[in-house]
């Protein structure tokens, strides 16, 4: 299932995070993450990993528009999984 979020362009850097814990399996932890923005607009700032959950850090956008964001990950078995959140823009 995909989140759906509402994101201000104007509010400033915002941190948007996906919580991969209930998808691994017993022992296994998110080793390395990679994000994607699609389509281009917001600004990307930095990310970071804590335990299995992946952040993000946005700001910007076009009002109107939908950006599908997401994390792939690689665990420590060497498991790979995407997972995506959609922003929608708007003024809030």
């Amino acid at each position: 299932m995909t989140d759906f979020y509402a994101h201000d362009p104007d509010a400033g850097p915002l941190d948007y995070s996906i919580d991969f814990t209930s998808w691994l399996s017993d022992g296994d932890s998110v080793a390395s993450v990679a994000w994607a923005v699609s389509p281009t607009g917001l600004t990307i700032g930095t990310d970071s990993l804590n335990t299995n959950v992946a952040t993000l850090n946005l700001s910007g956008g076009t009002v109107g528009e939908q950006y599908r964001v997401t994390a792939s990950v690689t665990t420590t078995n060497g498991v790979v999984d995407d997972r995506s959140i959609i922003l929608r823009v708007g003024q809030l």
